[in-house]
């Protein structure tokens, strides 16, 4: 068995004798041990993996397509109606190639099993390994596969079937879609942070998590549609949603009660506190979730039978079609703001398709939370009925309240929404419901009309199987009872050299006073640190340092070289070799020594030793003293935050003001020795903000 390619030190994919692709279980397990310790969900059973070829993926699509083809034929009657789809092409074929570009693994909740994808983008996958041959970590399989683990956690703890589909969801893709949102939302959420090593559990480390997710989901999302190439703008939104919409809910879940608190939504009653969305309106606009501004979608009940103004026709599908679906639909034909502003009054609907001598006749009850939203409904609708037809829709008939177009047949048109008979759309509003027909004939409009408001009316809740939801939901409270406690990272070591995808980031300031015959000369002092833990055992400190370490059972020996170029040849450089041992938790002593500026005329040597010691979880000392030789110039002796890291200072004092951030001090004395003593030569004292993420 070779390894892909050169610097990763474990590659999730690997080549076997027979030259095809195959799953390395101990990569794969390795993965899989830091995702569920993330989620805070343990793995029940192991998760099957092996790897295929786009073109098995393929093959396999199509073979789901084509065990669904009666449901996706439905779906493409509903897309042909009301042009997202062209007539020329199908619901499977439009998704086709999107899942073929940008999918790298997935898991199916079918067979039970992960499927890595050897093959896929070759444009992405070279970027990410660009970036595993610097981290040592295999970046363009593990950002799929931590992602994919946390569904396959999903299923084996709530449930995917029963999530998306199981009595409450049936017939109602606006409530499936909430789910498959905050699914993916959290799929997504807990596989960033296991790529870029964060600690969701820390307040300060979260925020800042979703304030990078937020903007990274800001600059993808034009380049993903641009990317989709000839998939229908309505479904490559409805796809990048799944990643965006489900954030505020997630956030909210891990501020309230960390990833727990997120599993434990999974397993409430839709509608009750704390439970998941139950509609994409609330989505959209979370204070529709909220207690105090509660909206809840109003359930309409299908058509039980085919119209018995339209003889002969036959049932197709109903369903919701949902705030977010006519948002995204209207956005190409209206633009952003009106689509966003017709969507916020959504009440509830209900569409019912049938087939009518072969034509699809769509009838749709909708509700609205005002009249004047209602109104807004019909204005956009009727809008939007030229820029679907084309020049047949020709000018609408207003009469009252109701809007007619009349669309003469076009059996052959190949880009807008295809009639092959002379047909009615119909608008109509009373009060705040609203009666869509589309593809009517003239002569069934106004039984249409009678039947469809007699039927707009709320029907009763869909009723989850609560003894199921309970049984779950005390399973979850089991296995969530077993979790160890988080362990806040960094640890004291890892202060002073820090592990593999943690970084630590601070700024700040303050004042140094230089002591001297002429009196105190005070000057500003600037601090700033960046490093990262860029792959196990190596430390990257900018603007360019690198350290590396060892561990043994007498500690942990950190070795750091930092070069310097000055133009035009000169170089120099500074060397730093450390010690540190950890005596427990809370104590840990280092001992450094250090050769700076080497190369030059004016070089000095360094030694300093110290202490790193948490007197309560919040707070972190760091006492030191160090001796500095700088020759002809003389020695100088510091004391206070004398010891370093990354070529930076260790502060002397770090205190956790806010879960995961913190303030820090950092004073030193410097002394000049002379032959009668220490002279006090200099004072510095800085404050500022750290952060580890």
């Amino acid at each position: 068995m070779a390894a892909l390619s050169g610097c990763i030190s474990e590659r999730i994919l690997v080549v076997g004798h027979d030259g095809k692709a195959l799953v390395s279980r101990p990569a794969f397990d390795k993965v899989e041990r830091s995702t569920e310790e993330l989620r805070r969900l343990p793995f029940k059973d192991e998760v099957p993996a092996e790897a295929m070829t786009v073109a098995e993926v393929k093959a396999w699509f199509d073979r789901y397509a084509e065990a669904r083809k009666l449901e996706l034929a439905k779906e493409d009657r509903l897309y042909h109606r009301l042009g997202i789809l062209p007539p020329t092409l199908s619901t499977a074929e439009a998704y086709k190639g999107f899942l073929a570009d940008f999918v790298g693994g997935l898991y199916d909740d079918g067979a039970k099993r992960m499927v890595l994808v050897s093959d896929y983008a070759w444009w992405a996958k070279a970027q990410q390994d660009l970036v595993g041959a610097l981290t040592g970590v295999d970046w363009a399989y593990e950002v799929f596969l931590a992602h994919e683990l946390v569904h396959a956690l999903q299923d084996q703890h709530f449930g995917l079937a029963d999530q998306l589909r199981g009595g409450v969801y049936d017939d109602n893709d606006d409530a499936a879609f909430v789910r498959k949102t905050i699914l993916e939302t959290d799929a997504n959420v807990a596989g960033m942070a296991h790529f870029f090593g964060m600690d969701l559990s820390r307040f300060a480390v979260r925020k800042a998590f979703f304030l990078f997710v937020r903007y990274n989901n800001l600059l993808n999302g034009p380049l993903l549609q641009l990317l989709a190439g000839k998939t229908p703008s309505y479904f490559s939104k409805q796809g990048f949603s799944q990643y965006e919409l489900g954030l505020s809910f997630v956030e909210r879940k891990l501020d309230k009660g960390g990833q727990e608190e997120l599993s434990r939504a999974y397993l409430r009653v839709p509608g009750e506190p704390g439970a998941l969305p139950e509609s994409t309106e609330q989505l959209l606009w979370p204070k529709k979730q909220a207690a105090a501004t509660l909206d809840r979608p109003v359930p309409i009940a299908p058509l039980l039978a085919p119209p018995t103004s339209v003889p002969g026709s036959s049932s197709i599908s109903t369903n919701v079609f949902g705030a977010l679906s006519l948002k995204h639909f209207l956005e190409p034909l209206l633009g952003a703001l009106e689509a966003d502003a017709v969507a916020n009054g959504w009440g509830g609907d209900r569409y019912d398709l049938f087939d009518d001598e072969g034509a699809t006749l769509m009838v749709w009850r909708t509700t609205w939370d005002s009249d004047e939203d209602a109104q807004q409904f019909v204005d956009a609708w009727t809008r939007s009925v030229p820029r679907r037809y084309g020049e047949r829709a020709g000018a609408p008939q207003v009469e009252g309240a109701r809007v007619r177009f009349t669309i003469p047949a076009a059996p052959k048109e190949a880009r807008k929404v295809r009639t092959t008979r002379d047909e009615l759309i119909h608008l109509e509003r009373r009060g705040r419901d609203v009666l869509v027909l589309e593809g009517a004939r003239a002569e069934h409009v106004d039984a249409l009309v009678h039947e469809g408001f007699a039927a707009l009316v709320p029907g009763p809740r869909a009723e989850p199987d609560r003894a199921r939801i309970e049984a779950k939901a005390r399973a979850l409270e089991q296995q969530l009872g077993k979790l160890p406690p988080p362990r806040p990272r960094p640890n004291l070591a890892e202060r002073l050299f820090l592990p593999a995808r943690l970084m630590a980031f601070r700024t700040g300031a303050g004042l140094g006073v230089v002591h001297d015959e002429g009196g105190p000369l005070p000057f500003p002092v600037s601090d700033s640190e960046l490093r990262w833990g860029m792959r196990p055992g190596v430390e990257l400190a900018l603007p360019l340092a690198l350290s590396t370490s060892l561990t043994t059972p007498v500690g942990q020996t950190v070795l750091g070289l930092r070069p310097r170029w000055y133009p035009p040849l000169a170089l120099e450089a500074d060397v730093q070799l450390g010690h540190s041992l950890t005596l427990h938790d809370d104590l840990l002593l280092a001992a450094q020594l250090g050769l700076h500026s080497l190369g030059a005329s004016d070089s000095s040597r360094s030694a300093a030793t110290g202490a790193l010691l948490r007197p309560f979880p919040q707070l972190v000392l760091a006492p030191g003293a160090a001796l500095v030789d700088e020759g002809a110039a003389g020695r100088r002796v510091f004391l206070g935050g004398a010891l370093t890291r990354g070529f930076g200072a260790q502060p002397l004092v770090e205190l956790e003001v806010i879960d995961g951030l913190f303030v820090y001090e950092s004073s030193l004395l410097g002394f000049d020795v002379r032959e009668r003593g220490l002279r006090f030569v200099v004072q510095t004292h800085v404050a500022g903000v750290l952060l580890y993420f």
